[in-house]
């Protein structure tokens, strides 16, 4: 267990000695500042400026539920989408009956800001691809297996570093939308926001909503970091790794969308497919028969084969050439 840590700490000293580690935390906190002040200048006239109040917000609401019932009469559109607006049609009669309108402050803006994590994981696909594949690419690969330790501690090592620093990552999105969101929305008590709940609207925190998207969030980003971990181990170049597993994760919905298009149930085993676990949230799955513990399940089982595969090919690849 003590080789285990110092190995770990090892891998961890290696990323944060990287200048590219540090270019990428700043680009992140820019990114995080920048989404900020746009997400802001949408409701206000400035950065700093005040958000005005819409006193047609129930006119507003009323004209978008005609227009989602339109949409919903339509034999055409999918299960999903339809699923989708009417739990829209619900929250905003929620909204009419108890006098609730849509609030923008700092809290809307934190739970906003998890579509940032796209930027989290592109970084984390980027490290994690250079874990292995980078040791041989760099022509290191044989001075770490002369050390007197089995090859699959120093795999585990590089893998556990490698979900460390996409936390880390992700925390400091989380922690920076937070400060943003109070410095140019206002600091505030949490807000209300509307989830449905067995088929009924209620009333969580906002807050608590943010935390629970953010959550959701880490399966995608360790099922998309655990692909490209093994990705690594099967190519002996870094920017081969790279190039695959970015590929992948930007091209999975345009994928999923084309085989749901053709009418392809199969592709609900996919782990693509499942990667969302925010759409049990909003009671949006792809199909009716897909569950948070299918879902679950799904995700499992191609986890333990990512990482079977990983040590399979790294145990047994030949390092002497």
């Amino acid at each position: 267990m003590v080789k285990l840590l110092r190995l770990i700490q090892n891998e961890n000293m290696k990323t944060f000695n990287r200048i590219g580690t540090y270019i990428m935390i700043a680009l992140l906190l820019l990114a995080s500042l920048g989404y900020t002040i746009a997400n802001k200048q949408l409701h206000a006239d400035s950065a700093f400026g005040e958000i005005p109040q819409n006193p047609q917000w129930k006119e507003e609401l009323q004209s978008q539920n005609n227009e989602y019932a339109k949409v919903i009469a339509d034999p055409n559109q999918n299960y999903r989408y339809k699923q989708n607006l009417e739990n829209r049609i619900a929250t905003n009669e929620y909204r009419l009956a108890h006098n609730l309108p849509i609030s923008v402050d700092m809290w809307s803006y934190l739970d906003e800001s998890r579509n940032i994590i796209v930027l989290v994981t592109l970084f984390a696909i980027f490290a994690v691809s250079t874990s292995v594949a980078g040791e041989f690419s760099w022509g290191t690969i044989k001075l770490l297996l002369l050390r007197p330790i089995k090859r699959r501690k120093i795999l585990l090592a590089k893998y556990l570093s490698s979900l460390y620093y996409a936390l880390t990552l992700l925390t400091l999105l989380f922690v920076s939308s937070l400060i943003f969101g109070g410095i140019f929305f206002g600091w505030s008590s949490p807000s209300i926001a509307l989830t449905i709940v067995e088929g009924e609207v209620i009333e969580k925190s906002m807050f608590l909503k943010a935390l629970t998207n953010y959550g959701y969030s880490i399966v995608e980003m360790v099922m998309m970091v655990s692909f490209a971990f093994m990705i690594s181990t099967l190519f002996r170049s870094s920017s081969m790794a790279t190039g695959v597993s970015i590929a992948l994760y930007l091209s999975s919905s345009t994928i999923t969308g084309i085989l749901l298009g053709m009418n392809i149930e199969w592709v609900k085993y996919s782990f693509l497919t499942n990667l969302r676990l925010d759409m049990y949230a909003t009671h949006s799955p792809f199909f009716e028969d897909m569950t948070l513990p299918f879902s679950v399940t799904i995700l499992s089982i191609h986890l333990l084969l990512f990482l079977l595969v990983s040590w399979t090919v790294f145990q047994r690849r030949d390092v002497t050439n």
